[in-house]
Parts: C-alpha cells; sequence; structure tokens
C-alpha cells in the first residue's frame, strides 16, 4: 500500500487522479477506505484485494501522466 500511496500522490501533483464526476472520492481512496477497513475487520483477503487494486490505479495514473499523447491530427 505504500508505493501505491507515493504512486498516488505523484500523480495527484501531476493533476492526473482518476475520478468519475458522480464520484465522492477518487478511485484510489475508495480502495485505500477498503483497505483499511478490511485490516480493521482482519479479513486479509479483501485487504489485499483492494491494495492489489489500489496499486493498478496508481501505476495507471502515473502511465496515463508519463505518456508521450498527441493529438490525432499530428504525425
Amino acid at each position: 500500500m505504500d508505493k501505491a500511496a507515493q504512486l498516488h500522490s505523484q500523480a495527484k501533483d501531476g493533476g492526473f487522479v482518476w475520478k468519475q464526476k458522480k464520484m465522492k472520492q477518487p478511485y484510489f481512496d475508495t480502495y485505500a477506505a477498503q483497505y483499511e477497513e478490511a485490516k480493521k475487520k482482519g479479513d486479509m483477503k479483501k485487504a489485499q484485494t483492494a491494495a492489489e487494486f489500489a496499486l493498478k490505479t496508481a501505476e495507471g495514473e502515473v502511465r496515463q501522466m508519463t505518456a508521450e499523447v498527441k493529438a490525432g491530427w499530428e504525425k
């Protein structure tokens, strides 16, 4: 979860946080809350799943931030 939090903070600084308009909080924060809740209950399987989703989300945010994107009409 530490690596995911570090990657998410990099993406957050760059302004690349994944969130839909109707969501109250970004995807990463949702998964982090699920991780903490499962950890408190002692359900390590759910905690592991939430941590994996958080890491995938954070890696995706950073990948999007560092991608070389050009407009469709540019060659």
